[in-house]
């Protein structure tokens, strides 16, 4: 009875994808394609693909039989499209997608910011200028305090069997701050986070839903409120790249505790904290009280110096709003 139930469902029963944008609203007329292929075998022969359009309500059902379900892709006028890539087995019938509303794409600073600590340290506090897109700290280029980063490595063991006497005898014999920190790199294992901290009141990191599918994937506008003075990441070994968040930062405040100015950014996936450095993508608009954060590619304000350094180049890439 359990396989005729299964057998039927096969052939009757019907997937939905439900579209909607940031604010929750549904998506009609949303364009659909899905690509179906044989089950465990994402690349053999037999892929179908079909198409429809969202209903009012932002919904449309297929049918998907036998096969599985490999790509959803989601466009419309207006809006930015989501594609869905090597969706995972088993599979839910109700696939929820998030597709960005355009907004008015502006100039900010779009960066990676990679930094060590200074000193050859692997634990300390540093300080990051957003407008920069450095340091705040001496032979760098930072001025103002946005961000307070602290890095908190702790050793937890040591690779290729050797014991903590056999790494500090190898210290010993090195003088370099920068060579015993590449030592400690090299044979350590570490647990490490990184608390990101800020310096005014009113100043704060906010996450929010978060589209990684989506080719703007967060909303184009700041949210007003919400944002905590602080907050701690972890996994030295890979950051969650499917976490979004805003930054409030600048903050001014008038007698009566009301925000008169501030500036907005936002992250593109979790920072990521290893011992004695950080990394993040970032966009910052330096307009006080302009939310704005969908960003023009045409118009990164976040220049590579020099230019003919390929590390900066890359480093100030804008590849998504």
């Amino acid at each position: 009875m359990r396989l005729l139930l299964a057998l039927l469902c096969a052939t009757a029963c019907a997937d939905q994808i439900v579209v909607r944008d940031f604010e929750g609203r549904p998506v009609p007329e949303a364009a659909v394609r899905v690509l179906l292929v044989r089950r465990n075998h994402p690349f053999a022969d037999g892929s179908e693909l079909v198409s429809g359009v969202t209903d009012e309500r932002g919904r449309w059902d297929f049918k998907p039989g036998a096969m599985h379900v490999s790509r959803v892709h989601v466009d419309k006028v207006g809006h930015h499209i989501a594609r869905m890539e090597g969706l995972a087995v088993p599979q839910t019938p109700t696939r929820e997608v998030i597709l960005p509303r355009k907004g008015e794409a502006v100039p900010l600073h779009c960066r990676r910011a990679e930094e060590s600590l200074p000193g050859h340290v692997l634990s300390g506090v540093v300080a990051y200028d957003l407008e920069r897109g450095d340091l705040v700290a001496p032979g760098h280029r930072g001025v103002t305090p946005d961000l307070l980063l602290r890095i908190d490595a702790k050793p937890v063991g040591w690779a290729g069997g050797k014991s903590a006497s056999d790494v500090q005898a190898l210290l010993a014999k090195e003088k370099d701050p920068k060579e015993r920190k590449v030592l400690l790199l090299s044979h350590g294992r570490w647990d490490t986070s990184m608390e990101m901290a800020f310096p005014a009141d009113g100043d704060g990191i906010l996450e929010h839903a978060y589209a990684p599918y989506a080719w703007m994937r967060l909303p184009s506008t700041a949210p007003a409120s919400g944002y905590a003075g602080k907050s701690v990441f972890t996994g030295q070994d890979g950051a969650d790249r499917k976490r979004g968040f805003f930054l409030r930062v600048r903050t001014v405040k008038d007698a009566a505790g009301n925000i008169v100015s501030a500036n907005y950014a936002k992250l593109y996936g979790e920072p990521l904290a290893g011992p004695g450095g950080f990394t993040f993508q970032y966009y910052y608009n330096p307009n006080p009280n302009d939310r704005r954060l969908e960003m023009d590619l045409q118009r990164n304000l976040q220049k590579p110096v020099p230019a003919d350094d390929w590390e900066e180049k890359f480093n100030t890439r804008a590849t998504y709003p």
